[in-house]
């Protein structure tokens, strides 16, 4: 992948932006590949029901399994007109079939995991697609060292320009250090958590914004037991990305902590209006209704839930007899 420099944006942004949208390609490449294997292809059926934007396509699972290495980097073009190409290779970081399908299952059973990669995938796309806006609103003179501004132009050029690609440098580096903290999130809990915490927190002094990087210090601040500081950090999350479903959920959950279940059904509503089948947002607000005492409301949850597959909550009410039906019914725990 290619990227032309010149006069505000140095050959190390422009390397670093090559090897970004080089690294996003050669994931894309790994995705077609895992779409050739039977059990990637019956693992995304599963979740066309209740998750279809997640697995759309295999992105999210090639970012889980293979691991990229850039190959090659090199500066191209003439002085009048240099730019650096870059080279990435992508290898599944599985050695066997019977490996690779084991860590495929495994990678199926945390749907969080994989709806925040498709995230970060899509946060990081939003990151190049504003560094390549941000490059074509550049002075075409800035890039062609002949007609370099100079004086008083040439310094107002630098204080538009270098802020902004630094800044959107930040940005990409903290997507990818997400990805690393990414790791440590299995079954909805942090392993490692005091570690964790320290990454996360060192990944939003490059990106104080970052909505994925705020939604994982509110999960982790949750996880310890530090209930205010998480709804905080939730909700400035939310004010950020207020499409993101899961923060949306994480902090409905936070509220049932301290009893507030209008505020958490509210909350669990917003992110269902977003993703409708999502069982575990259905599960979450029936508790919410258990706890208010609304029978009626929980049954109609976890028997939608039930429906997608999920009927452990419905199996639980229906033997204490909340949720009455006819024998064999889904109110009865058969989907």
């Amino acid at each position: 992948m290619a990227v032309a420099f010149g006069g505000e944006l140095g050959m190390h942004a422009a390397a670093r932006f090559s090897e970004a949208m080089a690294r996003a390609g050669a994931m894309q490449k790994a995705g077609l590949w895992l779409d050739t294997l039977p059990g990637v292809q019956m693992g995304r059926t599963g979740f066309e029901k209740t998750d279809p934007h997640t697995l759309r396509d295999s992105g999210p699972l090639a970012w889980a399994l293979f691991s990229s290495t850039t190959t090659e980097q090199e500066r191209i073009g003439t002085p009048a007109s240099p730019g650096v190409r870059t080279t990435v290779a992508a290898a599944v970081s599985h050695a066997s079939s019977a490996a690779l399908r084991e860590a495929l299952t495994a990678q199926f059973r945390q749907p969080v995991r994989l709806m925040l990669l498709r995230r970060a995938m899509d946060e990081e796309q939003a990151i190049l697609d504003r560094f390549v806006s941000l490059a074509a609103t550049m002075p075409q003179s800035s890039l062609q060292p002949s007609a370099q501004p100079s004086g008083q132009m040439a310094g107002a050029l630098r204080k538009e320009f270098e802020p902004r690609f630094a800044a959107l440098l930040n940005e990409l580096q903290a997507v990818n250090l997400y990805r690393d903290i990414l790791r440590n999130h299995e079954n909805g809990l942090w392993q490692n958590p005091e570690t964790t915490a320290t990454a996360i927190e060192q990944a939003l002094e490059l990106a104080p914004n970052s909505p994925l990087l705020l939604h994982a210090k509110g999960t982790i601040l949750y996880q310890n037991g530090k209930t205010q500081p998480a709804l905080d950090t939730f909700s400035r999350c939310i004010d950020l990305a207020p499409d993101f479903a899961q923060a949306l959920h994480d902090r409905g959950t936070t509220y049932v902590r301290i009893h507030l279940t209008d505020l958490a059904v509210a909350d669990y509503n917003a992110a269902l209006a977003l993703h409708p089948t999502n069982p575990s947002f259905l599960q979450s607000r029936g508790s919410a209704h258990l706890l208010r005492k609304d029978f009626e409301a929980m049954c109609s949850d976890f028997r939608e839930a039930c429906g997608l597959g999920h009927c452990e909550n419905l199996h639980w009410a229906t033997s204490r007899g909340h949720c009455p039906g006819p024998a064999g019914s889904a109110a009865s725990g058969t989907p």
